[in-house]
């Protein structure tokens, strides 16, 4: 009875409803975990299926489902059609999906986690690049912050460097903006990894990270600065600072003005007079002789200022 409902399950958990999958997933479940049987073969593929669901519920409990079926059928046969989803998971956007996945991902690789992807780095590439073009932008940028962690954590992962650097190219156009943001700073970390393997590709390099220098977010010019930064380190040869939309060299900032230092203050050390100072000086003159305040006149009108009276020569006062 317990092979009947998994297979029937199985097939509700493709259904066009979520919450039917949702059920189908959690029923699943239970019955492993009740009867311990999870040898049915359309079981596995069903429950990989629902860790990759649009909807965080069904995703949620699919989760469930898979730490009950690895608790009493963990085969490392299964490996690499499990891992690569788990680990892509442990990034996912939604808190419960997350969290739940970190420690079912611990949980069967303990310690062993780096040796195991390294295993089956093949199918964790491979994974990564179906992912990283999925409709759900948090999917996509689960993908991304799985391709900086494959780079920077395991290793034998030279021989993917174009493969990989091509996943994030796309992505670095990618409509959402953290999506872009997270695949700058994936491409940064590839070539500071791997910078003989990415020798070959480092102008479209350098010319992405101009070009996202531009982007109209905040971070994603951040961490786009920092990423030229690192390319400055590896490659010494790297072009002039360039105009990105044009090519040319960008024009040099304009010399201080005369009598006055890069500093902002003049050679004695006094600051540069105030554009409002200069104006009024201009102002004064550009007037007739006749129409310029005499001597007599400034020092009336100062002392009227100080004492509250009005000036006789600017008028009653309010």
């Amino acid at each position: 009875m317990a092979v009947k409902i998994l297979e029937k399950m199985s097939s509700l958990s493709t259904h066009s409803n979520r919450f039917v999958r949702e059920a189908a997933f959690g029923i699943i479940e239970i019955v492993i975990n009740t009867n311990h049987v999870a040898e049915h073969p359309t079981t596995l593929p069903s429950i990989a299926k629902g860790l990759t669901d649009n909807w965080s519920q069904v995703r949620y409990r699919a989760t469930h489902a898979m730490k009950a079926y690895l608790t009493h059928h963990k085969d490392p046969s299964t490996y690499p059609i499990v891992l690569p989803r788990l680990c892509l998971n442990r990034y996912y956007i939604a808190e419960g999906v997350r969290l739940e996945t970190q420690r079912l991902w611990v949980a069967v690789c303990g310690t062993s986690g780096v040796q195991l992807v390294s295993e089956n780095l093949e199918h964790f590439v491979k994974y990564y690049g179906e992912q990283i073009k999925e409709k759900n932008h948090a999917v996509r940028e689960a993908a991304c912050h799985c391709v900086a962690e494959l780079v920077t954590k395991v290793p034998g992962v030279g021989k993917y460097v174009g493969v990989l650097l091509n996943m994030i190219d796309e992505a670095c156009d990618d409509p959402s903006w953290p999506v872009r943001d997270i695949a700058c700073v994936s491409a940064s970390k590839i070539l500071l990894k791997y910078p003989e393997e990415c020798a070959g590709m480092v102008e479209g390099i350098y010319k992405r990270f101009l070009y996202q220098a531009e982007d109209p977010i905040p971070s994603v010019r951040q961490h786009a600065g920092e990423a030229l930064a690192n390319f400055a380190k590896v490659d010494k040869s790297a072009p002039s600072s360039t105009t990105p939309s044009t090519g040319r060299p960008s024009s040099p900032p304009s010399p201080p003005s005369s009598g006055t230092s890069a500093s902002g203050q003049s050679p004695s050390g006094s600051p540069p007079s105030s554009p409002r100072c200069s104006h009024a000086s201009n102002a004064t003159t550009n007037l007739h002789p006749s129409q310029r305040p005499t001597a007599s006149r400034r020092s009336r009108s100062c002392t009227a200022r100080r004492s509250g009276t009005p000036n006789s020569t600017t008028g009653s006062g309010g």
